[in-house]
């Protein structure tokens, strides 16, 4: 039990639809959509940050 907290050993735990794919397929269907939103919220924000970095530059 102490591996699961130590940070020099990282495990990676199975969701559970890896274990039991028939089982939690509307899971893992959610979690895929809220990483691909979460990946979209990212990139926009990365680009509003860089667009107006290069507009204080005069680059634009």
């Amino acid at each position: 039990m102490q591996k699961l907290f130590d940070d020099k050993n990282k495990i990676d735990l199975p969701h559970p639809w890896d274990v039991y794919p028939e089982l939690f397929a509307e899971e893992k269907e959610a979690y895929e959509k809220q990483a691909l939103e979460q990946a979209r919220a990212a990139r926009k924000e990365y680009a509003t940050k860089y667009n107006e970095m290069r507009r204080q530059r005069g680059l634009c």
